[in-house]
């Protein structure tokens, strides 16, 4: 069965039209199923339940990116729900990026990929704040994790010089107003999915530049790859002021934290060539 959230916005009737033609073509395609308009602010536990009275196997988020991320995390923090559902994403309200990342047409022909269902196994990885208090036991070092996926963005006004920690071994200074660290990468096909770091202007491995470039060009596809360190599943970053890192161009967490992959995944809709 196919349940259908809606982002609120589409009860606005310039989007009757588009509405009608969606209903036509997953009728047509025989994956009609049940709708619910989210609301501008949605009780989570209300909304979770009213998601589990459906029982469905596959669930499809339409909106733009940004109800998208919203909505799928909420889904993907219920243990029950992220074992046992397909996530399917239709951008009828515009995507920045995810609908490149899963190959994802902004039209119509959105419906034939959810009819096609062809499912890939998204990894999700967790972000924990540290606490760095010299005093503090291990056990209060570390708060509440937070599982995401999507690239993580700090951007600052100004260059920064940030500590990162890598796998636990590698100790990098890096010197940066922008950098992305993403666990979404089209280049790797594998099933262990590993961070990537995206943008960064300058890197110091023991004192030598290894990498130093400008960004110049704004397109997330474009945006030069670290490419310096293999299987990288830990980076810790520390800062000399806490630092904002953006999900979506909202703030999600800030420095000091550490970022790390996990072995809880879930299932996506990604269009065939993805």
């Amino acid at each position: 069965m196919h349940l259908y959230l809606f982002d609120y916005r589409l009860k606005n009737k310039k989007y009757k039209k588009k509405l009608n033609q969606l209903d036509f073509k997953l009728a047509s395609l025989s994956i009609s199923g049940e709708i619910i308009y989210l609301k501008k602010s949605d009780d989570p536990k209300s909304l979770l339940s009213q998601i589990k009275k459906y029982n469905p196997a596959n669930i499809i988020i339409t909106g733009d990116d940004n109800t998208f991320l919203h909505y799928s995390h909420l889904i993907l923090r219920d243990f029950s729900l992220r074992k046992n559902i397909v996530l399917g994403f239709m951008p009828l309200l515009g995507s920045e990026y995810l609908a490149k990342f899963f190959n994802l047409p902004q039209n119509m022909q959105i419906a034939q990929i959810i009819s096609r269902r062809i499912a890939r196994t998204i990894h999700l990885s967790k972000i924990t704040p540290i606490k760095l208090s010299k005093n503090a036991r291990p056990s209060e070092k570390k708060s509440i994790s937070h599982l995401f996926f999507a690239p993580l963005e700090i951007k600052t006004s100004q260059k920064i010089n940030f500590k990162l920690r890598l796998n636990n071994i590698l100790s990098v200074s890096a010197y940066f107003k922008k950098m992305i660290i993403t666990n979404i990468n089209l280049e790797q096909k594998e099933k262990n999915k590993n961070l990537t770091l995206l943008a960064m202007q300058s890197i110091s491995l023991w004192g030598k530049i290894k990498y130093k470039k400008e960004l110049k060009n704004k397109n997330y596809f474009k945006m030069p790859r670290i490419s310096f360190f293999k299987a990288l599943k830990k980076i810790a970053i520390t800062s000399p002021v806490n630092t904002s890192l953006y999900l979506n161009n909202k703030p999600f967490a800030t420095t000091p934290c550490e970022i790390e992959t996990t072995n809880k995944s879930f299932k996506m809709i990604t269009g065939p060539s993805l």
